[in-house]
Protein backbone atom coordinates (compact mmCIF):
# COMPACT_ATOMS: atom_id res chain seq x y z
CA UNK A 1 0.00 0.00 0.00
CA UNK A 2 1.47 3.15 -0.61
CA UNK A 3 -0.45 5.52 1.58
CA UNK A 4 -3.59 6.18 3.77
CA UNK A 5 -5.71 9.53 3.10
CA UNK A 6 -8.21 10.66 5.66
CA UNK A 7 -11.25 12.79 4.77
CA UNK A 8 -13.52 14.03 7.98
CA UNK A 9 -16.82 15.41 7.43
CA UNK A 10 -20.03 16.76 9.70
CA UNK A 11 -23.68 15.55 9.11
CA UNK A 12 -25.25 15.00 5.38
CA UNK A 13 -27.86 14.29 3.52
CA UNK A 14 -28.31 11.01 2.46
CA UNK A 15 -27.94 11.82 -1.11
CA UNK A 16 -24.65 13.80 -0.67
CA UNK A 17 -23.55 11.21 1.34
CA UNK A 18 -24.41 8.54 -1.48
CA UNK A 19 -22.42 10.77 -4.18
CA UNK A 20 -19.91 11.71 -2.67
CA UNK A 21 -18.42 8.07 -1.56
CA UNK A 22 -18.95 6.99 -5.16
CA UNK A 23 -17.51 10.08 -6.60
CA UNK A 24 -14.77 9.65 -4.21
CA UNK A 25 -13.84 5.73 -5.64
CA UNK A 26 -14.52 6.30 -8.82
CA UNK A 27 -12.22 8.84 -9.63
CA UNK A 28 -9.59 6.99 -7.04
CA UNK A 29 -8.89 5.30 -10.05
CA UNK A 30 -6.79 8.16 -10.58
CA UNK A 31 -4.00 7.21 -7.77
CA UNK A 32 -1.43 4.95 -7.29
CA UNK A 33 -2.56 1.03 -7.50
CA UNK A 34 -3.73 -0.21 -4.05
CA UNK A 35 -3.56 3.49 -2.39
CA UNK A 36 -6.30 4.07 0.21
CA UNK A 37 -8.60 6.88 1.72
CA UNK A 38 -10.86 6.51 4.79
CA UNK A 39 -13.88 8.94 4.81
CA UNK A 40 -16.03 9.34 8.11
CA UNK A 41 -19.07 11.53 7.90
CA UNK A 42 -22.46 11.44 10.35
CA UNK A 43 -26.53 11.77 8.57
CA UNK A 44 -28.31 15.29 8.89
CA UNK A 45 -31.41 13.75 9.15
CA UNK A 46 -33.21 10.32 9.55
CA UNK A 47 -32.48 8.36 6.15
CA UNK A 48 -32.75 5.21 4.72
CA UNK A 49 -30.15 3.59 2.75
CA UNK A 50 -30.91 0.29 0.79
CA UNK A 51 -28.60 -1.61 -1.67
CA UNK A 52 -28.10 -1.03 -5.03
CA UNK A 53 -30.09 -4.27 -5.98
CA UNK A 54 -33.35 -3.53 -3.74
CA UNK A 55 -36.38 -2.81 -4.57
CA UNK A 56 -39.03 -0.91 -2.55
CA UNK A 57 -42.83 -1.18 -2.76
CA UNK A 58 -44.85 1.84 -2.91
CA UNK A 59 -46.49 0.85 0.29
CA UNK A 60 -43.20 1.36 2.04
CA UNK A 61 -42.31 3.96 0.03
CA UNK A 62 -45.38 5.61 1.10
CA UNK A 63 -44.82 5.14 5.04
CA UNK A 64 -41.28 6.58 4.64
CA UNK A 65 -42.51 9.94 3.40
CA UNK A 66 -44.97 10.14 6.00
CA UNK A 67 -42.33 9.83 8.83
CA UNK A 68 -40.27 12.18 6.75
CA UNK A 69 -38.04 9.60 6.85
CA UNK A 70 -35.58 10.23 3.67
CA UNK A 71 -34.15 7.50 1.37
CA UNK A 72 -31.42 6.97 -0.44
CA UNK A 73 -29.74 4.03 -2.59
CA UNK A 74 -26.54 3.35 -2.14
CA UNK A 75 -23.66 2.28 -4.56
CA UNK A 76 -23.04 -0.56 -2.31
CA UNK A 77 -24.75 -3.94 -2.08
CA UNK A 78 -26.55 -5.50 0.92
CA UNK A 79 -29.82 -4.99 2.81
CA UNK A 80 -32.10 -1.85 3.78
CA UNK A 81 -31.04 0.39 7.36
CA UNK A 82 -32.03 2.65 9.04
CA UNK A 83 -29.42 5.78 9.97
CA UNK A 84 -30.36 8.98 12.46
CA UNK A 85 -28.22 11.65 12.96
CA UNK A 86 -25.71 10.72 15.65
CA UNK A 87 -25.16 7.64 13.90
CA UNK A 88 -21.55 7.32 12.34
CA UNK A 89 -20.32 6.21 8.23
CA UNK A 90 -17.50 5.09 7.60
CA UNK A 91 -16.28 4.71 4.13
CA UNK A 92 -13.45 2.86 2.54
CA UNK A 93 -12.34 4.23 -1.21
CA UNK A 94 -9.15 1.93 -2.65
CA UNK A 95 -7.32 2.32 -5.54
CA UNK A 96 -7.12 0.14 -8.68
CA UNK A 97 -6.60 -2.30 -10.69
CA UNK A 98 -8.11 -4.45 -7.83
CA UNK A 99 -6.14 -7.60 -7.62
CA UNK A 100 -8.35 -10.94 -6.75
CA UNK A 101 -9.39 -10.94 -3.25
CA UNK A 102 -8.58 -7.10 -2.69
CA UNK A 103 -12.03 -6.02 -2.37
CA UNK A 104 -13.29 -8.49 0.26
CA UNK A 105 -9.36 -7.58 1.92
CA UNK A 106 -10.80 -3.92 1.99
CA UNK A 107 -14.11 -4.88 3.42
CA UNK A 108 -11.45 -6.73 6.24
CA UNK A 109 -9.66 -3.65 6.65
CA UNK A 110 -12.96 -1.56 7.74
CA UNK A 111 -14.11 -4.37 10.07
CA UNK A 112 -10.83 -3.82 11.84
CA UNK A 113 -11.21 -0.66 12.25
CA UNK A 114 -14.35 -0.58 13.75
CA UNK A 115 -13.65 -3.44 16.45
CA UNK A 116 -10.47 -1.63 16.69
CA UNK A 117 -12.33 1.52 17.87
CA UNK A 118 -14.47 -0.66 19.97
CA UNK A 119 -12.53 -2.47 21.76
CA UNK A 120 -10.46 0.67 22.57
CA UNK A 121 -13.99 2.29 24.16
CA UNK A 122 -13.58 -0.96 26.23
CA UNK A 123 -16.38 -3.50 24.14
CA UNK A 124 -15.96 -6.69 23.30
CA UNK A 125 -15.53 -6.17 19.61
CA UNK A 126 -15.08 -8.67 16.94
CA UNK A 127 -14.83 -8.34 13.05
CA UNK A 128 -17.04 -11.60 11.60
CA UNK A 129 -15.77 -14.27 9.63
CA UNK A 130 -19.22 -15.61 9.19
CA UNK A 131 -21.90 -15.83 6.20
CA UNK A 132 -20.30 -16.06 2.68
CA UNK A 133 -21.07 -15.76 -0.92
CA UNK A 134 -23.42 -18.89 -0.65
CA UNK A 135 -25.78 -17.41 1.43
CA UNK A 136 -28.87 -14.99 0.95
CA UNK A 137 -28.56 -11.56 2.47
CA UNK A 138 -31.12 -10.46 4.66
CA UNK A 139 -33.23 -8.27 3.20
CA UNK A 140 -32.73 -6.04 5.97
CA UNK A 141 -29.40 -5.11 7.15
CA UNK A 142 -29.04 -6.37 10.46
CA UNK A 143 -31.45 -8.63 10.20
CA UNK A 144 -27.69 -11.28 10.24
CA UNK A 145 -24.09 -10.77 10.78
CA UNK A 146 -21.97 -11.18 7.21
CA UNK A 147 -18.85 -11.56 6.88
CA UNK A 148 -16.65 -9.05 7.63
CA UNK A 149 -19.64 -7.21 9.66
CA UNK A 150 -18.80 -6.24 13.70
CA UNK A 151 -20.24 -7.54 16.57
CA UNK A 152 -20.39 -7.07 20.05
CA UNK A 153 -20.95 -9.51 22.62
CA UNK A 154 -22.87 -11.60 19.50
CA UNK A 155 -24.51 -7.98 18.31
CA UNK A 156 -24.30 -6.83 14.82
CA UNK A 157 -23.27 -2.69 15.33
CA UNK A 158 -22.00 -2.22 12.12
CA UNK A 159 -23.14 -3.39 9.01
CA UNK A 160 -20.66 -3.04 5.84
CA UNK A 161 -21.02 -3.44 2.34
CA UNK A 162 -18.78 -3.40 -0.93
CA UNK A 163 -19.01 -2.72 -4.96
CA UNK A 164 -16.56 -2.66 -7.63
CA UNK A 165 -16.48 1.17 -9.43
CA UNK A 166 -14.34 1.17 -12.49
CA UNK A 167 -11.08 0.34 -11.28
CA UNK A 168 -11.58 0.66 -8.02
CA UNK A 169 -12.85 -0.59 -5.07
CA UNK A 170 -15.53 1.00 -2.83
CA UNK A 171 -16.67 -0.44 0.95
CA UNK A 172 -19.70 1.08 3.35
CA UNK A 173 -20.08 0.79 6.50
CA UNK A 174 -22.60 2.23 9.06
CA UNK A 175 -22.74 2.19 13.04
CA UNK A 176 -25.90 3.25 15.07
CA UNK A 177 -24.88 5.27 17.56
CA UNK A 178 -28.30 6.60 18.57
CA UNK A 179 -31.60 5.01 19.79
CA UNK A 180 -34.74 6.02 17.95
CA UNK A 181 -36.72 9.00 19.22
CA UNK A 182 -39.85 8.20 20.58
CA UNK A 183 -42.01 9.51 17.31
CA UNK A 184 -39.66 7.07 15.05
CA UNK A 185 -39.75 4.35 17.69
CA UNK A 186 -42.05 2.19 15.85
CA UNK A 187 -40.95 2.58 13.07
CA UNK A 188 -37.35 1.84 13.39
CA UNK A 189 -39.00 -1.78 14.97
CA UNK A 190 -41.09 -2.54 11.64
CA UNK A 191 -38.32 -1.75 9.28
CA UNK A 192 -34.91 -2.71 11.37
CA UNK A 193 -36.10 -4.66 14.63
CA UNK A 194 -32.29 -5.40 15.53
CA UNK A 195 -31.17 -1.89 14.77
CA UNK A 196 -31.99 -0.98 18.55
CA UNK A 197 -30.22 -3.54 20.14
CA UNK A 198 -27.03 -2.33 18.15
CA UNK A 199 -27.64 1.18 19.29
CA UNK A 200 -28.05 0.07 22.96
CA UNK A 201 -24.31 -1.53 23.11
CA UNK A 202 -22.99 1.91 21.38
CA UNK A 203 -24.56 4.94 22.57
CA UNK A 204 -22.05 5.21 25.24
CA UNK A 205 -19.25 5.66 23.26
CA UNK A 206 -18.11 9.09 22.71
CA UNK A 207 -18.68 10.71 19.00
CA UNK A 208 -15.71 13.19 19.22
CA UNK A 209 -13.36 10.16 20.80
CA UNK A 210 -14.50 7.89 18.52
CA UNK A 211 -13.43 9.64 15.54
CA UNK A 212 -10.04 10.08 16.81
CA UNK A 213 -9.73 6.42 17.85
CA UNK A 214 -10.56 5.15 14.20
CA UNK A 215 -7.73 8.12 12.34
CA UNK A 216 -5.32 6.35 14.81
CA UNK A 217 -6.36 2.49 14.40
CA UNK A 218 -6.10 3.16 10.49
CA UNK A 219 -2.61 3.75 10.75
CA UNK A 220 -1.93 0.97 12.60
CA UNK A 221 -3.81 -1.31 10.55
CA UNK A 222 -2.61 -0.13 7.20
CA UNK A 223 0.58 0.21 8.41
CA UNK A 224 1.41 3.52 7.03
CA UNK A 225 1.18 7.57 8.23
CA UNK A 226 -2.21 8.66 7.57
CA UNK A 227 -2.39 12.24 6.37
CA UNK A 228 -5.17 14.63 6.01
CA UNK A 229 -7.19 14.63 2.54
CA UNK A 230 -9.27 17.02 1.11
CA UNK A 231 -12.29 17.48 -1.36
CA UNK A 232 -11.26 19.13 -4.95
CA UNK A 233 -14.00 21.77 -5.79
CA UNK A 234 -14.26 19.66 -9.32
CA UNK A 235 -14.85 16.42 -7.02
CA UNK A 236 -17.46 18.13 -5.58
CA UNK A 237 -19.24 19.47 -8.36
CA UNK A 238 -19.24 15.78 -9.54
CA UNK A 239 -20.58 14.73 -6.44
CA UNK A 240 -23.65 17.15 -6.99
CA UNK A 241 -24.58 16.40 -10.73
CA UNK A 242 -25.05 13.03 -9.21
CA UNK A 243 -27.70 14.02 -6.18
CA UNK A 244 -30.78 12.80 -7.66
CA UNK A 245 -29.45 10.49 -9.72
CA UNK A 246 -28.99 8.07 -7.53
CA UNK A 247 -31.74 6.06 -7.28
CA UNK A 248 -31.82 5.32 -11.28
CA UNK A 249 -29.21 2.68 -10.59
CA UNK A 250 -30.19 -0.30 -12.26
CA UNK A 251 -32.19 -3.01 -9.16
CA UNK A 252 -30.76 -5.84 -11.49
CA UNK A 253 -27.15 -4.93 -10.36
CA UNK A 254 -25.01 -7.36 -8.40
CA UNK A 255 -23.62 -7.23 -5.33
CA UNK A 256 -19.78 -8.85 -5.82
CA UNK A 257 -18.85 -11.45 -3.89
Amino acid sequence: MTWIGWLSGGPEDGGRAMSRDEILARRFSEQDAGSRIVRVHGWLRPTLSYGRGQRLAPARLDELRGAGIDRVRRPTGGGWLLHLPGDLAVTLAVAGPLRAGQLRGAARFVSRLIATMLQEAGLAAAASLGGGPERRREEICFQRVDRDEVTVDGIKVAGVAVARLGRSGLVQAAMPLEPAPPELEQLAARWDPKRAAAAAVTQAVDRVWLRRAARAAAGRLAGAAVRRASWSPDLLREAERLVGRLDRIPAAAREPS
